[in-house]
């Protein structure tokens, strides 16, 4: 679609961004910056007002191991995996976190800090919140990503406001953000590519492109399935070839600052210096460092590694700053040459930016991509495709939007079919490809729709905006503000319910009374893992991975099974499809009664909990 002279590429390309009759008198710039500052407080509130809850005791089998990689890289490691799954991003983005927070701790005294962070330094009170803090604090910038996003789309402010507004209020996005994971950080690159995209297919600058190659790769190094962010940078590329096929980067001349180079260099010296004054060697007297294990603690090792590293990057830069300087020109002629080598360097920053998941785990990527796909939740007829989708629309995204915004977004889907933007196929091309991988593999865990959340707040915009733009002017604000509540409003409620005592605390209590240490426990919950202290009982936790086999556990091997009453429903309401898992639970039920259940509560944390003690004779 080629844009006429004056058209900004808005809902049906009038020459507008102003979406619809609901159009402002003025602009109020004042105005725009306190509502979106307002808008950001109130999204980080919902993500960050219960960072606390269940602590010290709960730990998430995933909140546990991220934290653990975080602590050992604020501490010295450089580590870019860690159990499990390959990744880089999240253990480093931890890592940093902690690293400011050690900072703070001086710059602000020890008692001030440890008033703000629990009044337990040493413990998962404070290093588990500073991770959900963090995790809540990146899933409000996406906030902001969503609104500028909206408005490169041409929604106006209004519109992209209201999607800011939506997604701030996602139910799902609140309940990944109250815990440690890297969806969060996925979706937030993912966002963020998208947004790239669209500047690449707006401008067409080389340095877009990076941004565009840079953010996916980031994207796929937080999480693999996020390297089909991609997708949209390379749309964005052959969409901007056939616009506007003459057209060239405008800034293919420009020459690097050279206070960058200098300030580069100059940070490189600093940190050469900082290496070899054995800064580390402070975080042996930290509680940090006695959270990370014997085996990490060669501050040493990581000193003279690190010379050796800040070594070879300043020989790396002394090498390529005078060949850039000479040969820029060239080298950025011939990117600008042709419409694929200027795509080319997107792919390179997408390599580059996850040559630390490729490099340090890429057999384990492999592995978990094929793995994922032929094995977890494995349908009774081989084709999971259709139950899967059907899943992902109607469970995780429709408890994320509520039904009207699910139809809302339903009518903004039917509005970017029938009206093929170019800027639409780039924004919403990624996440359809990302939804339709999750539907063709037997993949069902709803925190993978946490990425889809962003762009269904995209789509009930749009959806709004068409339903709203044939109203009189005096009318529209008032129908935008009735169709909103009730999304908002739920996500509302959703906050509200960690403010509940989680039953999983219950049943921590009951441990710590009645099972001595070193006892072996199955743990089979469903969201928040750990119920129990690794350091205190011998804790394999699983969830619907790993039922099969469980009836060939010895007493040796495990002496209590913690079940999950919301989980064990799940996979027996669906025999033929979990037949392995209903076995398991079968098998558990009719073999042992139950030693405690805890009952549970109306509320995302509080889930009904059987404890069964399966140590010695069965008891039913």
């Amino acid at each position: 679609m080629r844009l006429g002279p004056g058209e900004a590429p808005g809902l049906g390309g009038g020459p507008t961004t102003t979406i619809g009759p609901w159009r402002p008198a003025a602009s109020r710039p004042w105005l725009k910056a306190v509502l979106v500052a307002l808008l950001l407080l109130w999204a980080g509130w919902l993500r960050t007002q219960h960072s606390g809850y269940g602590l010290p005791y709960i730990l998430g089998f995933d909140e546990h191991t991220f934290v653990l990689r975080g602590l050992t890289i604020a501490a010295g490691e450089l580590q870019f995996s860690w159990e499990g799954h390959a990744t880089s991003t999240t253990p480093l983005f931890l890592g940093a976190c902690y690293r400011l927070a050690f900072l703070a701790q001086r710059a602000g005294g020890e008692p001030l800090f440890q008033a703000w962070a629990g009044k337990d330094w040493s413990g998962p009170r404070t290093t588990v919140r500073i991770g959900r803090l963090a995790c809540g604090l990146l899933d409000t910038a996406t906030v902001l990503l969503v609104l500028l996003v909206g408005l490169s789309l041409g929604l106006g402010f209004r519109y992209a406001f209201l999607a800011a507004l939506l997604y701030g209020s996602s139910a799902q996005a609140i309940h990944m953000a109250h815990q440690v994971r890297m969806d969060l950080l996925m979706s937030f690159f993912f966002v963020a590519a998208s947004l790239a995209a669209l500047a690449v297919l707006h401008r067409g600058r080389w340095r877009d492109y990076l941004a565009g190659g840079w953010l996916s790769g980031l994207s796929f190094a937080s999480k693999w399935p996020g390297g089909l962010a991609l997708a949209g940078v390379v749309l964005a590329h052959l969409a901007a070839g056939r616009l506007d096929p003459g057209r060239r980067s405008r800034d293919v001349d420009a020459r690097l600052p050279a206070w960058l180079v200098g300030l580069a260099l100059v940070g490189v010296g600093m940190a050469v210096v900082a290496l070899a004054s054995g800064w580390e060697h402070r975080w042996m007297d930290t509680p940090f460092y006695r959270e990370i294990h014997p085996a990490q603690r060669d501050g040493a090792a990581f000193l003279k590694r690190n010379l050796v590293l800040a070594g070879a990057l300043a020989a790396i830069g002394g090498v390529l700053v005078p060949l850039w300087t000479r040969w820029r020109s060239a080298v950025m002629g011939v990117v600008a040459s042709g419409r694929f080598r200027a795509a080319a360097v997107a792919f390179a920053g997408a390599f580059v930016a996850a040559t630390p998941t490729i490099v340090s785990d890429w057999p384990h990527l492999v592995q978990s991509a094929v793995h994922h796909a032929r094995s977890r939740h494995p349908p009774a007829d081989g084709t999971p495709g259709l139950d899967n989708l059907c899943y992902y629309l109607f469970d995780p995204i429709w408890q994320d939007l509520t039904g009207i915004g699910f139809g809302l977004a339903v009518v903004g889907t039917v509005v970017i079919v029938m009206r093929r933007r170019v800027d639409d196929l780039v924004v919403f091309a990624p996440p359809a490809l990302l939804l339709g991988y999750f539907s063709l593999t037997p993949l069902r865990w709803w925190h993978y729709a946490v990425p889809l959340s962003p762009y269904l707040s995209l789509l009930a915009a749009i959806g709004v905006a068409r339903l709203v733009e044939r109203l009189p002017d005096r009318w529209a604000p008032v129908a935008v503000a009735l169709l909103a509540a009730v999304p908002v409003w739920a996500g509302g409620v959703t906050a509200a319910g960690y403010g509940q005592e989680p039953t999983q605390l219950e049943a921590t209590r009951w441990f710590a009374a009645h099972v001595p240490p070193g006892k072996g426990v199955r743990v089979l919950v469903e969201g928040y893992g750990i119920l129990v202290s690794p350091a205190r009982y011998r804790v394999m936790p699983v969830q619907s991975v790993g039922l099969v086999g469980l009836e060939r556990l010895t007493p040796t091997s495990v002496d209590y099974v913690v079940v999950s009453e919301a989980m064990a429903a799940r996979f027996l309401a669906q025999p033929g499809r979990y037949p392995d898992q209903v076995a398991a639970y079968t098998w558990i039920r009719d073999r042992w009664k139950p030693e405690k259940i805890v009952a549970g509560r109306p509320g995302p944390l509080t889930p009904t909990i059987w404890i069964y003690k399966v140590q010695g004779q069965p008891r039913a």
